[in-house]
């Protein structure tokens, strides 16, 4: 596993001063402002933060800002942020299965990606597929492990989604071997990472996945307001 830089030493910065304030040295120019950054919250069990996350490099490409991928368990997100989204079912369409299948279908279609029918695949646990990006972001490997576990999911279709299937995709797309990948995934700290997620995303005022904050100020929410999204990424980059 590589090295890894203390918060405290990575929050200094060069010889103590903060990021973006240490001083020029002579005939040096000034440092030019760090790109636009998108907090992306998700959880790999979500057919919506699949797809928002097929947009996301197009995003970054499009506006020039940077995209972190921060795995949480959704219900972990929705019960921190004080809702239940168990009460939300009987009162809301949108969770109706026959009307989720054609919205997905339809977000497919529009972005161009493939999605199947995903109802067969087996999740047995999905926050420990959630957790298990957070084992694969601590190899510096989370978005390459998060975009094949959904692809596995959503459209290969393969199931179960559980330990076995994580730490195959591990291995076969990030390289990290199952003797490594295993006791990360059970390792308490991967946990207490992904408690610090939910909380961030709490405090930047997310309450379900995805969401995205902007530059750790603006937050929006859903799949449906990706538009949105790079409304704010393009203000937020006029700005600095």
């Amino acid at each position: 596993m590589a090295a890894r830089i203390p918060l405290a030493r990575a929050a200094r910065g060069w010889q103590g001063f903060p990021p973006r304030t240490r001083p020029a040295s002579p005939g040096m120019k000034a440092a030019m402002p760090g790109p636009v950054t998108v907090d992306f919250y998700f959880s790999p069990a979500s057919p919506y933060a699949y797809l928002a996350g097929t947009q996301m490099m197009k995003l970054q490409i499009e506006t020039g800002c940077r995209v972190d991928w921060y795995p949480v368990s959704a219900r972990a997100i929705i019960k921190a942020a004080g809702y239940d989204v168990e009460q939300a079912v009987p009162h809301s369409g949108q969770f109706r299965p026959e009307y989720r299948r054609t919205d997905l279908a339809r977000f497919a279609k529009l972005y161009g990606v493939p999605l199947r029918d995903y109802k067969d695949v087996v999740m047995p646990n999905p926050p420990r597929l959630a957790l298990a990006c957070v084992a694969a972001r601590r190899f510096d490997a989370g978005q390459v492990f998060a975009r094949a576990l959904m692809k596995a999911i959503f459209v290969d279709g393969v199931s179960p989604a559980d330990d076995a299937l994580c730490i195959k995709i591990a291995n076969d797309t990030a390289g990290i071997e199952p003797h490594l990948f295993q006791p990360t995934l059970d390792d308490p700290e991967t946990a207490r990472i992904q408690d610090g997620y939910v909380e961030a995303a709490v405090a930047a005022g997310c309450f379900g996945v995805p969401s995205f904050v902007v530059n750790g100020t603006e937050m929006v929410f859903g799949n449906d307001r990706l538009a949105l999204l790079r409304q704010a990424v393009l203000e937020a980059k006029a700005a600095t």
